[in-house]
């Protein structure tokens, strides 16, 4: 027999102290909502606490499900029966979210930094306020390295001819030049005034 793509979604009230059955054959159950604890029981076997946001996916399919409410209230429960490849990846919160979103408040702008050969120059000091500063190499064909010290050796992040990197970072950032000759480096900050 095949068993074709089916989802389907339903919302029961359970009486205080009560319980009820859904008759639904289900490759897996999401509980999407619920108005309070309850606990669940799949076919013959025993009941389990559940609660919003949790999926069942048992080896065997199931064909019902005992929903059974502990508290001295009525509740309400969503959730969805799935089989035949459909899943539920929906993402179920419990209670508010706080979201808060974060721009930059300023931009940081200087003239290309001269990387002289063969040395590592500070191309931004320490800056409690930055949230991130993006680095360019403008050479085509030179490799510089981006590191968190002054330090005359190929080790931290390597940029290649006109590679960039955006970090995170509030401490100095340095660049050394291992070429032969001088190489540019564009610098961006950004910053999240208090």
């Amino acid at each position: 027999m095949k068993d074709t793509p089916n989802y389907s979604t339903g919302k029961w009230s359970i009486p205080a102290n009560g319980m009820v059955i859904v008759h639904r054959q289900a490759a897996f159950l999401v509980c999407l909502d619920a108005s309070d604890r309850f606990q669940i029981a799949f076919d013959n076997s025993p009941e389990t606490d559940f609660q919003k946001g949790l999926t069942f996916r048992p080896s065997e399919m199931f064909s019902a499900v005992r929903l059974v409410n502990p508290t001295n209230a009525e509740i309400t429960v969503e959730l969805g029966f799935g089989r035949g490849g459909v899943d539920d990846n929906r993402l179920v919160l419990q209670g508010d979210v706080a979201v808060k979103a974060v721009s930059p408040d300023a931009m940081t702008t200087q003239a290309p930094a001269s990387i002289p050969a063969g040395q590592s120059i500070e191309v931004a000091g320490a800056n409690s306020a930055r949230s991130e500063i993006l680095i360019k190499n403008l050479s085509t064909d030179q490799t510089i390295w981006v590191q968190g010290a002054a330090t005359v050796a190929a080790q931290g992040m390597p940029l290649d001819g006109k590679e960039g990197v955006v970090l995170t970072v509030k401490g100095a950032v340095y660049v050394y030049n291992p070429s032969g000759v001088a190489v540019s480096v564009a610098v961006l900050e950004m910053e999240a005034l208090a």
